[in-house]
């Protein structure tokens, strides 16, 4: 059988073939890409988007990978002809049995979706459409487009204001991808209903998320963790819910003034010329007095990960939307205490108050609660713990996701005939 994968950047395995730095973006794909690999019943091509001149190919063992050139309005809009052309004459070399979306949150996949007839599968990773219109500011409360414009407005809400804008054509594509799409894998109730709302005839195949297996060959430690340490795992753009993290900060800082916030990923407040989100993040914590108790490490590999939740006393999810938790079941594999928001798919990867704690995501005051019930009760940090590392155990390896890929695209192959 003859498979497609379609990505929205460059994974790992690729970067270090060209000789390059393998990131940190993507790696949940290299594992089950390695195993089709080697499976001797697929054939296994992927396709990923880069900004060269021209199509790059190398062959990597087992996979056949091409980098297709794509200019930003390829990706954030609408696909233009030269994109579809050459998107056209890989579908045409590859003539895939089964095409495998992964994400739908760009355009550029529009250049394969809407030029092929034969089965299509997307992996929902978040939904832009949904994500967009409802959680984007993360209930940050926005001024008017005027309000926007005024001198003590315009650095910190505009930009904002024009990624919420610009992300509405990426929810328009999605939405046109959504309806040429024959089925997706999913994992969440989140996920089914709002795919099911933009397509009812959508086939729907239920495999969970798999997380690294370094993570599952360490544990955390109450006596070795650093006391009074929160760490959060994104801090990019509002829908991540930092600045209610900063306020829970503020508030844990005037019972335990060693206290402190790290997040890892993109360290936005390093820029020296700080707009948008960064800079409200900025402002925010200098007003509230806790800016120096905010460590911000950048992006951090497989094992800084893992050293950064065993370093830190409690782990918090404070989203305001999540499909699929990554770094929640990430901590939960490591037995890091979890508070996370109830938002998405995360109560469906632990129990209230046996595995994690939970809160509503915009009450910064009760995240503050929760995470003071752990700092000041070690059997409490202790049972959350051993509970969500049990937990974790019964989460799917990588191993059974690549034979339920095999099993998804035998059975699309089979339903889907044109």
């Amino acid at each position: 059988m003859r498979v497609l994968w379609v990505t929205n950047g460059i994974m790992p395995v690729m970067l270090q073939a060209m000789g390059k730095p393998a990131g940190i973006g993507g790696g949940w794909l290299d594992e089950p890409a390695r195993l089709l690999a080697q499976d001797p019943e697929i054939e296994l091509t992927i396709v990923s988007p880069w900004t060269g001149k021209d199509i790059f190919h190398k062959s990597l063992p087992g996979i056949e990978y091409y980098l297709v050139p794509e200019t930003y309005m390829d990706r954030m809009k609408n696909p233009g002809k030269k994109h579809r052309a050459y998107c056209k004459a890989l579908l045409e070399k590859i003539d895939p049995d089964v095409i495998h979306m992964h994400g739908s949150e760009f355009a550029g996949m529009l250049s394969f979706v809407e030029q092929s007839d034969k089965p299509k599968l997307s992996s929902i990773q978040g939904l832009i459409s949904k994500i967009n219109s409802d959680y984007f500011y993360g209930g940050i409360k926005m001024p008017s487009w005027f309000g926007c414009l005024m001198p003590w407005n315009i650095r910190a809400y505009l930009p904002m204001k024009l990624q919420y804008a610009r992300n509405k054509w990426r929810a328009k594509s999605e939405i046109r991808q959504m309806q040429k799409m024959d089925a997706v894998v999913g994992c969440t109730r989140w996920d089914y209903t709002y795919s099911k709302m933009m397509n009812p005839n959508l086939g729907y195949y239920k495999i969970d998320y798999a997380i690294r297996r370094e993570f599952s060959q360490d544990r955390w430690d109450l006596e070795k963790c650093d006391k009074h340490t929160i760490m959060v795992s994104s801090m990019a753009v509002p829908l991540k819910g930092m600045h209610k993290a900063i306020e829970a900060l503020a508030l844990l800082r005037r019972k335990y003034p060693d206290a402190k916030l790290r997040v890892v990923g993109h360290n936005v407040l390093a820029k020296k010329r700080k707009v948008g989100y960064p800079y409200y993040l900025y402002k925010k914590a200098k007003k509230l007095g806790v800016l120096d108790a905010i460590e911000a490490l950048g992006p951090q590999d497989v094992y800084g990960m893992i050293n950064t939740l065993k370093a830190s006393h409690t782990f918090v999810l404070s989203s305001f939307i999540e499909n699929g938790p990554n770094s929640m079941m990430e901590a939960m594999y490591l037995g890091v205490p979890c508070v996370c928001s109830y938002v998405g798919g995360a109560m469906q990867f632990a129990k209230e108050g046996e595995e994690a704690l939970f809160y509503r995501f915009e009450e910064s005051e009760i995240l503050a609660y929760e995470i003071d019930r752990i700092w000041q009760n070690d059997e409490l940090a202790v049972n959350l713990s051993q509970n969500a590392a049990e937990k974790a155990k019964r989460f799917e390896t990588f191993e059974q996701v690549y034979l339920k890929y095999k099993e998804v695209y035998a059975d699309m192959q089979e339903r889907y005939k044109r």
